[in-house]
Order: structure tokens, then sequence, then C-alpha cells
């Protein structure tokens, strides 16, 4: 199955590299993805991937009303319980604006403007905060500024 007609529409150059890593990504028709969050997400990383794929199947079936195969695999993060995330991923809280996260991404820098410390992550993103491609491009965008700080081109 072809790629969506969306992601083959001409993009600015910031999101080019995200297209063409999109595009280097098998397309799958047949997924089903879910999102979970609070207890229940904490539950899920306690199930084996065997009782996902057969509890998903059951919810399935019970809805549709007829035999639905087995999933042949199941993927999914264990976020909730890595001491490294504690959790998923990023939100703009109540009461914060989209500015926030411009701010957050702004480097600590010397009294001459030279960045001792830069952010990247999906949490500095404006646009595409919470997603993992707004990780990719911040990284990127970080990348850019210090092969700009030090004249490096970049060869892409």
């Amino acid at each position: 199955m072809p790629l969506p007609a969306a992601l083959l529409q001409p993009c600015t150059e910031e999101y080019q590299g995200l297209r063409e890593w999109m595009m280097s990504v098998d397309y799958v028709s047949l997924s089903i993805i879910s999102y979970l969050c609070g207890k229940e997400a904490l539950y899920m990383e306690s199930l084996t991937e065997d009782q996902i794929a057969s509890d998903l199947r059951g919810v399935l079936e019970k809805f549709l009303k007829k035999h639905i195969p087995l999933p042949t695999k199941v993927v999914r993060s264990r976020w909730g319980n890595s001491k490294n995330t504690r959790g998923s991923y990023c939100y703009i809280k109540v009461g914060a604006t989209v500015g926030d996260v411009d701010t957050l991404a702004q480097p600590i820098c010397d009294n001459n403007g030279k960045p001792l410390l830069q952010f990247a992550g999906e949490a500095t993103h404006s646009s595409f905060y919470s997603t993992t491609h707004g990780a990719l491009l911040t990284g990127h965008r970080e990348a850019k500024r210090i092969l700009d700080l030090y004249g490096i081109a970049n060869s892409k």
C-alpha cells in the first residue's frame, strides 16, 4: 500500500528530514495503535505481549461479533516503569502557552552569547511537542546550532 498523499506533498526544509525518515519506515496498513495513560498504562506494562494480544482479540471479537486472529506482534513502551523516564511524554499544562515551550528550547549562553547548555527533546518543539518526530527535529535543530557555532558546513 502506498504512503498517504499528505506525506508526499512538498514541505519546508525543516520538515524534509522528517518526511524522508517517515518514508523510510515500512508502511503497515493492518495496525492497531492504542494510547493509555495513568494506572491503566502501568497495568498494561505488567502484562505479557501474549496477554495483550489475547485481550485485544477478545475486545475486537466482542464488538465486531466475528472471529479475529491473534495479532502477530505486540510492540509497546514501558516508559512508566523506566527509571529514566517514569512516564511517557510532555504536555502543556493548564495556564502554560506554546511560548513557554519556545522558552524551554532556548540555550543557556555565556556573556558573549555562546551556548553553554542546549535543550532538545519533544518538550522543546512548539509544534510537535509530545511526539517522537518532535524529539528528532529538535535534535537536528540543536546539532545545527553546534555546527553553526563552530562554522562547520552541514552536509546533511
